[in-house]
């Protein structure tokens, strides 16, 4: 552990260059993007979660929060921050200010990384307009507790129906070009720029539905170190992301027809996600690589589910059995356990 006056060096040192952050506006071309992804993440949540927001109204209002999405109130930093308790974090936050670690674009570090990680932007960005609101967010308590309320009668359907169209157009010409690459680099290279291509067109709204699906594909394809089996992965990847769009859209469309809790419920994406995982592990190389893969899939899966709360109450075996899953290092449960998510959703 640090010495004490290392410590109190430290923090008044982050605090001071905190200041001068706040007065100056922080960030320059990277800050303003991060700014405007902020703000238009900041803005959904409070037109499609009315219902969840309405259950904190005795510590906050929508106005309250509308006010922290203001470039007077967020600005950026250029270096990694540090917070009172001595952790490295990426925002700092108190009433009227939020101070976001700009990070790197090529490595993925600070808010360059958070806006890559479709599962948990909102929830990030949620609670830093609280804090800046003057809300205790501590443990996400307020935050969760909006973001359980998606609001499927403010949703954008025309903006979605087009993104779907759009993202299946990407994957459909990505797979047609595969065929006809010369080696298994430059199919590589084709599937991951259709998925960069997707990422590109996802905005706060398709987080909620399809994102978890991209975002799981990018992880996972790591872990093969043959280009080969990369590629046979990612064939079957695309393929798999393009099903779940097709069957979002066919809900989008027919919206008016059904029920809120059946697109809330987000068990259908996760049984899909799962299924998936049973071709994805054919191709690990070796005990520890599929150990990895399932690891991911059932983390993904949990990040699917855990922002429902019809999911969670309907659901809470799958919950339990996922908390194993993940923190028990066997693969032979491991293997169990996805069979037995499998027979729980279907």
């Amino acid at each position: 552990m640090k010495l004490m006056t290392i410590i109190f060096f430290a923090f008044f040192s982050i605090s001071t260059f905190a200041q001068v952050e706040f007065e100056s506006g922080g960030g320059g071309n990277g800050g303003d993007y991060i700014r405007m992804k902020f703000i238009e993440v900041g803005n959904f949540i409070l037109k499609n979660y009315k219902e969840g927001l309405r259950e904190i109204e005795p510590v906050t209002d929508v106005d309250a929060l509308r006010n922290t999405l203001d470039i007077r109130v967020i600005k950026l930093s250029s270096s990694p921050l540090v917070d009172n308790g001595g952790s490295k974090v990426d925002a700092i936050g108190s009433q009227g200010k939020i101070l976001l670690y700009e990070g790197n674009q090529n490595l993925g570090t600070g808010w360059y990384g958070i806006f890559s990680k479709a599962d948990l932007v909102e929830k990030l960005v949620l609670h830093e307009m609280l804090r800046a609101a003057g809300v205790n967010d501590d443990n996400y308590i307020y935050s969760s507790k909006v973001l359980s309320r998606f609001d499927l009668s403010s949703f954008d359907s025309e903006a979605y129906i087009r993104w779907c169209s759009e993202s299946a157009a990407f994957i459909e010409s990505a797979l047609k070009q595969g065929v006809l690459a010369k080696t298994y680099s430059q199919e590589k290279v084709i599937y991951l720029k259709s998925l960069s291509q997707i990422e590109s067109l996802i905005s706060p709204k398709h987080y909620y539905f399809i994102a978890p699906s991209v975002v799981g594909t990018k992880r996972v394809v790591e872990f093969f170190k043959s280009e080969k089996r990369q590629v046979h992965f990612l064939r079957i990847a695309l393929k798999q992301i393009a099903n779940d769009i097709r069957y979002v859209n066919s809900l989008i469309k027919a919206k008016n027809s059904i029920s809120t809790t059946k697109l809330g419920d987000h068990s259908r994406y996760a049984l899909s996600y799962l299924n998936s995982a049973s071709q994805f592990t054919i191709f690990a190389e070796n005990n520890e690589i599929e150990e990895q893969i399932l690891n991911i899939v059932f983390e993904q899966v949990y990040a699917y589910m855990i922002n429902s709360e019809y999911a969670r109450v309907k659901y809470g075996a799958v919950f339990s059995e996922l908390d194993s899953a993940i923190h028990t290092p066997v693969l032979s449960y491991k293997r169990s356990a996805l069979k037995y998510l499998q027979k729980l959703l279907n």
